[in-house]
């Protein structure tokens, strides 16, 4: 891919701009726009090449933290619509793609679609696609939701990448079905560790609850079986840090609060795992709980602060005055909260007494 115009793909627009980014394949006529309306909610994926002229995929959104084009095109197949008209998921709802455009389908979906003569295969775009959202959008990010984990899915068919549909962590029956499937020598690891952690649970499933979707469910010692609906949260939360270690994975991956809905005990093990995802990927995590600041090194840590004629500045927690001798008495959480005030942190990175 060769970037012609635009700025960092990880952008945003205004409220009412426009943002937009051009990119092509090398040694090709074929050029890529994204452009994202912020007063519309829309995304829009065009291509322009000297066979097919014009073409473009529409990406309709309500939040600005719903799932977005380019990690949908991930996950999805592309297809061209040549008969009647195609119902496609947006995060707006079902949305009608009319002939001569394009549409992302569920790949499970589209020998139904090209036998019916509804659609026909893309597999020029379908190819140039993906490899577009993997050069311009190269971080993958976390903010789980224990709604969105609960929530069945389809599979992931074999030929395509293992991962959550979306940020919230959507998906994660067909991640867990995909591992064992692909790796079962890895699914039989994760799941003993996730038993290990909850030792009231005996087994854990991935029942299927139609004939194209999959949910999860766990059975007790007592011999009870505990749906997805009605799994703990910090349960569905560890579930999915370890199906993120078996999973394809961005070069980058950023984790949001990782410690939101954990018992105290259990943020340790996520560390854990999340320092092993590290070993292949670089992981940034966001965090307020000195909990999971005691589970890292002086050197893992980055205190951020905004100033208005400087803007954002970070420091090593290990850079910071006076840090062997405070470590030495602090543990690095406590640290952090007995010297950083919570407005500029002064206390911590100029070596001040917190008043």
């Amino acid at each position: 891919m060769q970037l012609l115009a635009g700025g960092d793909a990880r952008w945003a627009a205004s409220a009412a701009g426009e943002a937009r980014i051009r990119a092509r394949l090398h040694g090709h006529s074929t050029w890529y726009e994204l452009a994202r309306q912020g007063g519309r909610n829309v995304e829009r994926l065009e291509r322009v090449s000297d066979t097919q002229g014009r073409e473009a995929i529409e990406w309709l959104y309500v939040h600005s933290n719903q799932a977005r084009l380019l990690p949908s095109v991930a996950t999805q197949a592309v297809v061209r619509v040549v008969h009647g008209s195609l119902w496609t998921r947006t995060p707006l709802g079902p949305t009608q793609i009319e002939p001569g455009n394009l549409a992302l389908v569920d790949p499970t979906e589209v020998g139904r679609l090209v036998d019916g003569g509804v659609a026909a295969v893309a597999a020029d775009i379908d190819r140039e696609a993906h490899e577009l959202a993997a050069w311009i959008a190269p971080a993958s990010l976390l903010r789980l939701d224990p709604d969105a984990l609960r929530r069945p899915c389809s599979l992931i068919p074999r030929n395509t990448r293992i991962g959550f549909r979306d940020e919230r962590g959507y998906g994660l029956p067909g991640v867990l079905e995909a591992i064992r499937d692909r790796d079962e020598a890895g699914y039989l690891a994760l799941r003993d560790r996730f038993l290990r952690m909850f030792p009231r649970v005996r087994s854990l499933h991935i029942p299927s609850i139609s004939e194209t979707e999959k949910s999860i469910e766990v059975t007790l010692h007592s011999g009870k079986s505990v749906p997805a609906a009605l799994m703990s949260e910090g349960m569905l939360y560890f579930l999915a840090f370890l199906a993120s270690s078996y999973a394809d994975r961005a070069p980058v991956l950023l984790v949001e609060e990782p410690e939101n809905g954990l018992h105290p005990s259990r943020i340790g093990e996520v560390v854990s795992v999340l320092r092993e995802i590290s070993t292949t990927t670089q992981v940034l995590i966001a965090t307020h709980s000195p909990l999971v600041v005691n589970e890292l090194s002086g050197s893992e840590v980055t205190i951020v602060v905004r100033d208005e004629e400087q803007g954002t500045k970070g420091t090593l927690l290990e850079e910071t005055p006076g840090f062997e001798k405070r470590s030495k008495v602090y543990a690095l959480g406590e640290l952090w909260v007995s010297y950083a005030n919570g407005t500029d942190e002064a206390p911590l990175l100029h070596g001040q007494v917190r008043m």
